[in-house]
């Protein structure tokens, strides 16, 4: 089983995710077993992530 890693979400974001429903979208984030319950740490390393690469 795979599920959806830090790179997937990197990506999402260089692609074009503002949201975290743009990168749920681009990613199936939270459409997995889990539907939704297991996005408190993808969240917080989506915001982590979106600050970065709009810093660079």
């Amino acid at each position: 089983m795979g599920g959806v890693t830090r790179a997937d979400i990197r990506e999402a974001i260089r692609r074009g995710a503002r949201t975290l429903d743009g990168v749920a979208f681009r990613t199936g984030l939270g459409m997995g077993i889990c539907q939704g319950m297991c996005l408190a740490r993808p969240s917080r390393l989506f915001l982590r992530s979106l600050v970065l690469i709009r810093g660079s």
